[in-house]
């Protein structure tokens, strides 16, 4: 930001707060404790829009000189809205921009004068810096299940960094004995992205980042890693905090496999591994729908199922294999040829290709009863079938991520 817009900034914003100590200094102790607990540490926008000291700050002139500086600077404009293109000659265009950065900026001062951490005129400084960003980092955390580490931590580069959650219980009880009763993450993993400063959390995609991350975990290391929530670091208190539930992406509370899926270790192995594939994976991810991509979010969606304790779990696995090995158009032997394909692409020997070939025809025989009806308890003998179409799916997107292949010459593995 230019020194000047700067200080005509601070110029006209060091008399809002003075309009703020104006205002509560009419309130009664009472009255102020209860506008400093309603703003709190993630005040609402509609507090800021119809609360009383809010609403008086706005309307004021001091307030109103700072808006117009504001909606005149093309600076303090992009720094508010996404597109700095926007038609600044609409009248509709130019007062909702006003409005919606009003109530932005009446939040933010608010914050700084009901603030203890810092003196106002400190903290109005640090909010100028904050507008003459472009862009800001952010911390995602998720915390993982099913994936415990052999270190303490393991830097995988851009992808993130996976760290072991050290706390123990209050009983003294570790964690590998109850992760063996119930579902809970050991680890976690970290990672950056960069988000526009008032960027509403509905319109990044985080869900996209997390769940390329996950995947490539599911097809480096086992499958069935999870993960029941993530956090978004706060940045500036005068932030709207973005919050799990506000992303289009699908998270789930406590596990309904509690415990029954083995945890994995994770070693300087798969490091290796996911630091060579990710590149693959972001590549083949791409904006083309494939049967890779496929048979990936069906992947997704049944370890999604396993979770919330849906018999459907099976079927998505077994029709993400079908999305590899069967052509789009096939109306009949799915069964066989899923069967015979999947064993040619998978193993080399004839040993292993009857181990795989007995295996998938049997899911199918599964597949079936479930189709039809057949009840479905989410116990060990259940799992056991699960896992192995989980392991035999994630075998094949993972051999195809390694050669870069979407989908496949049918005939060519016919003829294998």
């Amino acid at each position: 930001m230019e020194h000047q817009i700067r200080e005509e900034f601070l110029a006209l914003a060091r008399p809002c707060l003075k309009v703020m100590a104006d205002l509560q200094e009419k309130l009664h102790w009472s009255q102020r404790a209860a506008f400093a607990i309603a703003l709190g540490t993630d005040p609402d926008i509609g507090f800021v829009q119809a609360g009383d000291v809010p609403r008086s700050l706005r309307q004021s002139d001091e307030f109103q000189n700072l808006m117009d500086f504001v909606c005149e600077t093309p600076h303090l404009i992009e720094a508010f809205i996404e597109e700095a293109s926007a038609d600044r000659q609409n009248a509709m265009c130019r007062q909702v921009f006003r409005t919606y950065a009003g109530l932005l900026l009446a939040r933010a001062i608010c914050l700084i004068a009901v603030a203890k951490e810092a003196p106002p005129e400190r903290m109005l400084e640090d909010l100028v810096d904050f507008l003459g960003l472009e862009r800001v980092s952010r911390h995602v955390t998720v915390p993982l299940i099913h994936l415990g580490l052999d270190n303490a931590q393991y830097d995988l580069g851009g992808f993130g960094i996976l760290q072991r959650i050290e706390e123990r219980p209050a009983d003294g009880v570790p964690k590998e004995i109850l992760q063996s009763i119930l579902s809970i993450p050991l680890c976690t993993l970290t990672f950056m992205i960069q988000t526009k400063l008032f960027l509403n959390a509905q319109h990044f995609p985080l869900g996209d980042l997390l769940r390329s991350r996950i995947a490539v975990l599911r097809l480096a290391v086992d499958p069935f890693i999870s993960y029941n929530h993530f956090n978004v670091e706060h940045v500036r208190p005068w932030e709207i905090r973005l919050h799990d539930h506000d992303f289009h992406s699908r998270f789930w509370a406590q596990g309904a496999s509690e415990g029954r899926i083995s945890t994995r270790q994770f070693t300087n192995t798969h490091a290796e591994v996911i630091k060579k594939i990710d590149a693959n994976f972001q590549d083949m991810k791409g904006d083309t729908v494939t049967p890779w991509t496929l048979a990936l979010n069906r992947l997704d969606d049944a370890v999604f199922k396993l979770e919330t304790a849906s018999p459907d779990a099976i079927l998505d696995l077994v029709i993400g294999l079908e999305s590899l090995f069967v052509e789009p158009d096939n109306r009949q032997e799915s069964a066989h040829k899923v069967a015979t394909r999947l064993a040619r692409f998978l193993e080399e020997t004839e040993g292993g290709r009857r181990t795989v070939f007995r295996q998938a025809k049997e899911l199918y025989k599964l597949r079936s009863k479930l189709a039809h009806g057949q009840a479905w308890a989410l116990d060990e003998k259940a799992l056991e079938p699960v896992e192995t179409a989980a392991r035999l799916l994630s075998r094949s997107l993972h051999k195809m991520m390694e050669s870069r292949r979407s989908d496949f010459d049918h005939l060519a593995l016919d003829l294998m």
